[in-house]
C-alpha cells in the first residue's frame, strides 16, 4: 500500500493566519453586510463604561475571519477628558515561543480624535485586513471613559484570557504598557506589554466598507 504525503504551503499576507493556528470557534462573518460597525472576532451582547488610563497604550486582539476592507474606526466617549485626545491604530500579531499572542509591527497609525467632549468619535481609514490575528491599539493623554464590551456579556471572542475562577475567565485579554505621552505617535514595533486587563477595555470598533 502506497502512502501519499500531502503538504500545503501558504504565504502569509499579514498577521497570524488560521493556516498556522486554529481559528476562533465562532468567527465574525460579515456576509454581504456593509457599513456595519464590528470588532472582528468578538460577539458582544452588552456594554459597559471603562476609563482609559492616562498615557497607557492598550493592545486589543482581534481575528479577521476573511479578508475585509474597513473605512472607519470609532470610539464612543461617554465621559470626556478636558483638552485630551485619543490615538488609534493597528498592529500585526505574532505568537511567541510560549504560545502567547502579542502585538508586533505597526500596521497603521490612524491619528487622533478629540475626547474633550462626549459622543461618537470617528476617523476615516482605508484598511484592508488579511485573514488572521491583529491588534487594535489606543492611547490617550487624558482619562476619558469609553463604552466597551462587558466582561460578563462577551458571548464569544477570538482569544482566551486567564483568571482565577469562571467569572474571571475572560480576564487579561487586553494588553497594555505605559508610554511617555498618550497623544504621541504609536511606537514601531510595539512596545512590549507589561500588564493585562479585562475585556471591558475593548472599546474600538471598525466599519465595514460601505
Amino acid at each position: 500500500m502506497k502512502i501519499q504525503n500531502r503538504t500545503r504551503t501558504h504565504t502569509q499576507l499579514q498577521g497570524v493566519t488560521a493556516f498556522n493556528h486554529h481559528a476562533p470557534m465562532r468567527p465574525t462573518i460579515y456576509a454581504t453586510a456593509t457599513g456595519r460597525y464590528v470588532t472582528p472576532g468578538w460577539v458582544r451582547n452588552a456594554g459597559v463604561n471603562q476609563v482609559q488610563g492616562l498615557d497607557e497604550l492598550y493592545y486589543s486582539p482581534i481575528y479577521v475571519a476573511r479578508e475585509c476592507t474597513f473605512d472607519q474606526v470609532m470610539i464612543d466617549v461617554r465621559v470626556a477628558a478636558a483638552g485630551a485626545v485619543a490615538r488609534l491604530g493597528l498592529y500585526s500579531a505574532q505568537f511567541e515561543d510560549n504560545g502567547r499572542l502579542t502585538p508586533n509591527a505597526l500596521t497603521s497609525d490612524w491619528g487622533t480624535v478629540s475626547v474633550a467632549s462626549t459622543g461618537l468619535k470617528t476617523i476615516v481609514i482605508d484598511e484592508t485586513l488579511a485573514e488572521g490575528f491583529h491588534f487594535l491599539a489606543s492611547s490617550s493623554d487624558g482619562t476619558p471613559q469609553y463604552r466597551g464590551t462587558s466582561l460578563t456579556n462577551a458571548a464569544s471572542g477570538p482569544v482566551t484570557g486567564s483568571g482565577g475562577d469562571a467569572s474571571d475567565v475572560m480576564n487579561k485579554v487586553i494588553l497594555s504598557v505605559t508610554v511617555a505621552d498618550g497623544a504621541a505617535a504609536l511606537p514601531d514595533p510595539a512596545t512590549v506589554a507589561d500588564n493585562g486587563h479585562t475585556i471591558n477595555l475593548l472599546s474600538i470598533v471598525l466599519r465595514t466598507q460601505a
